[in-house]
């Protein structure tokens, strides 16, 4: 279905239409969305449509306030004075009364805008720790201290350059150590785990019930391209396994296509097709031999004798699936079937065969399964409807999970019913409180009363290797990174792509490859632009590979969207609720989250609460942030100002504000050498107050400035102004460049184009 928008006088779209359904939105008067209501289509014809409205409310500063939910519940938010969330609540009226819900009791901060503490609603505390120089994250402790209950208590160790060594957690009923290696080039090459679990608390010379062990081995070629993988549960003294499903002993080597680099075409005994787009088409246990006819995937109607293509696109399916059953010819197959967006619309094995469709955002919007004839429809990142077979019929309606998030993460799930007959303890009994990781993995779930609920171990690349839970509870999806684990396929969601991780790759290629590649040098820009190529371009082997997951070191990155990978150990960042109007406003007018609106609304913190669309649009800008005084990102100080913003490279900074036009060039004033962008970060490097515009060629600004800063000046010592500026503080550095860039275009008589 071809997408339809519709705006009104200001140019704001008021409603849109795409295949998933038809979304409406309403305006406040500072042009902010205080309503957005979406009905999402059922898949099969005969079940109708379902509807939900979401109500938005924000202080003058486009902070939000409160949000009201689909079933009725307001959820609101309240700040410290420095504008950080420090708590979150929920209240819903029903036939039955007035019911009131804590989900976070207070956070804290230290002076660094880093989270020290939270109190969560169901009285569990967890203190955070970091490098006093680096800031990076410490140890993680969270507990119950009612009852003594000790859920996580990890300590994290790194090497100088921020890889993760390995880290303890010693917690009441488990103890779980995990020790990583790495090679020359920071790809992780090893990692050995044990976690022992105890029935009850473990009291000195108690012998645990379980001790689970593994070991996995990865090589690489030169180009960054996994050649084998090693698993093994084989270890001495390992009793018992708590994930009895854990499939972890294997022994896989990779082999790729020699016409396309980092194309696998199998992996242990695994095989793998394509699209000519890179998109996996087909997998299975065994080689295709040379008479599996392909040809393209196609719907037939019986009653009108039609035959359509399911988006003909490059897409593969057996010919002899026409007339006979592809699991009695092999152990293993899977087809998978792709859009003209290279998203993922089908896949089909012996078990199960699963529809996706999307919004117009390119988010996920429904899951069906045709056996069990299960649905899930996504209506945005806090609200979801299960509609599985054996529920369909109950009196209370259909199941609803609703998420409140904190930062980029999602911290409490609340179970309930679309009619539940005003049953307030439903929701009640039935919220899961995640405490994660450093990677924001759901590393253990405590339920409304603060006791344990779930405790998960993962392998590097998301396999489950410990999962623990009570018999009979209601299984929560969110696992590796908080994405959702779909248990039709064993593959994660992360809303660009899909990620497999037992082969630890991705399902296709990396959709920002362009931003690695450089520009025909026809101008000033794109010689600028090839010059600062994000994380060296494609001279830096590992952009290249479109098909690996976290620069092939998952332990120290994270990949929000399944886009761009980001450092994970810098802590947990201080970040008021992110339902930011000017993000919301933007996203809903353009697809993307143009920074610059933001500002004028005043975004407080990181971006939450956004929809599944806006919050992917914010990771694709490389935006990590923006403030009213000041805000850190991971370890490093913003400038303190309204609207300041900062980016994770050069391109993602010319991604919102464009190309500098003719004659023109950006600008530093903190030089993006290699040693500031270390000291100091991408982030403050590439802000959005650091970075103007100004006259480029000969006899231009930009050409006095760079010859200045090669000089050598009498206050240098003998270096050049640019190297002596490198031993300087960021203050510093930003004085004088501007100073100089003020005195320079004084005497050229020309302007300066400032951002922000």
């Amino acid at each position: 279905m071809s997408n339809a928008k519709f705006v009104n006088d200001t140019g704001q779209i008021v409603y849109k239409k795409d295949e998933s359904g038809e979304t409406y939105y309403t305006y406040g008067e500072l042009n902010e969305v205080i309503k957005e209501s979406r009905t999402i289509n059922r898949y099969e014809a005969g079940s109708g449509k379902q509807s939900a409205s979401f109500e938005y409310e924000a202080d003058y500063l486009g902070r939000m306030q409160k949000m009201k939910y689909p079933d009725g519940e307001t959820v609101s938010y309240t700040y410290d004075a420095g504008g950080q969330l420090k708590g979150v609540s929920g209240e819903k009226t029903s036939s039955k009364g007035k019911a009131e819900y804590s989900y976070v009791d207070k956070i804290l901060y230290d002076e660094h805008a880093q989270r020290v503490y939270i109190r969560y609603g169901n009285g569990v505390e967890t203190r955070y720790k970091y490098d006093e120089k680096r800031r990076w994250l410490e140890s993680i402790e969270t507990e119950n201290k009612q009852n003594q209950d000790v859920f996580q208590k990890i300590k994290y160790s790194f090497d100088p350059v921020g890889n993760v060594l390995g880290y303890t957690n010693e917690a009441s009923t488990y103890e779980t150590t995990q020790a990583y290696k790495y090679d020359n080039l920071y790809q992780l090459i090893s990692v050995e785990g044990e976690s022992k679990q105890y029935k009850g608390k473990k009291y000195f010379g108690m012998s645990p019930v379980n001790i689970a062990k593994y070991k996995q081995e990865f090589n690489f070629d030169i180009i960054g391209n996994m050649m084998n993988k090693m698993s093994t549960t084989n270890l001495s003294g390992s009793r018992g396994n708590a994930y009895k499903k854990a499939d972890l002993d294997y022994n896989l080597d990779y082999e790729y296509d020699s016409k396309y680099a980092h194309r696998l075409i199998r992996a242990g005994n695994r095989y793998y097709r394509y699209d000519g787009n890179g998109n996996i088409t087909a997998e299975k246990d065994g080689p295709f031999s040379e008479e599996e006819e392909f040809i393209f995937t196609y719907n037939y109607d019986k009653e009108s004798g039609v035959y359509s293509t399911d988006y003909g696109f490059g897409l593969d399916a057996p010919k002899e699936t026409e007339q006979t059953n592809p699991q009695d010819l092999f152990a293993y197959r899977r087809n998978y079937t792709w859009n003209e967006r290279n998203l993922l619309t089908k896949s089909t094995d012996k078990n199960y065969t699963v529809h996706y469709r999307y919004g117009e955002d390119g988010q996920r919007a429904l899951k069906y399964t045709e056996e069990g004839r299960s649905e899930t429809l996504y209506f945005n990142n806090f609200f979801t409807i299960h509609i599985p077979i054996y529920d369909k019929d109950n009196p209370q309606g259909l199941r609803v999970h609703k998420h409140i998030f904190v930062g980029n993460s999602r911290l409490v799930t609340a179970m309930t019913h679309t009619d539940n007959h005003g049953d307030n303890d439903e929701q009640k009994e039935k919220r899961y409180y995640y405490h994660s990781d450093h990677l924001g993995s759901a590393q253990f779930v405590t339920d409304w009363r603060g006791k344990q609920y779930e405790h998960i171990e993962y392998t590097p690349y998301g396999e489950l290797w410990v999962e623990e839970t009570a018999p009979g509870i209601d299984k929560l999806p969110f696992r590796f990174t908080g994405k959702e684990l779909d248990e039709e396929t064993s593959l994660y969601y992360y809303g660009a792509r899909y990620l497999d991780p037992k082969y630890s790759r991705w399902l296709s290629g990396d959709p920002a490859l362009g931003e690695y590649i450089p520009q025909a040098p026809v101008n000033d820009e794109a010689k600028k632009h090839n010059e600062n190529l994000p994380n060296g371009g494609v001279y830096n082997a590992i952009n290249l590979h479109v098909f690996n997951y976290g620069n092939n070191n998952p332990i120290k990155y994270n990949d929000p969207t399944g886009e761009v990978p980001f450092m994970a150990v810098t802590g947990i960042i201080g970040a008021g609720i992110g339902a930011l109007y000017g993000a919301y406003k933007s996203y809903t007018e353009t697809g993307t989250v143009d920074w610059k609106e933001v500002g004028k609304h005043a975004l407080i913190g990181g971006v939450i609460g956004l929809g599944a669309g806006a919050a992917s649009a914010a990771y694709l800008t490389g935006s990590a942030t923006a403030s009213v005084k000041m805000v850190y990102v991971g370890t490093k100080l913003f400038i303190s100002s309204l609207g300041t913003t900062g980016y994770t490279s050069f391109e993602a900074f010319k991604r919102v504000h464009g190309r500098a036009g003719d004659g023109k060039a950006w600008h530093h004033i903190v030089e993006q050498t290699a040693r500031n962008v270390k000291n100091f970060g991408e982030h403050m490097i590439h802000n959005a107050k650091n970075i103007v515009k100004i006259g480029h060629g000969s006899a231009s600004l930009h050409s006095k400035l760079s010859g200045f800063y090669s000089s050598i000046q009498s206050f240098t010592g003998g270096k050049t102004v640019r190297e002596w500026l490198s031993t300087q503080s960021y203050k510093d550095q930003y004085q004088f460049g501007l100073q100089k860039l003020t005195e320079f275009a004084k005497e050229l008589n020309v302007k300066i184009e400032f951002v922000e």
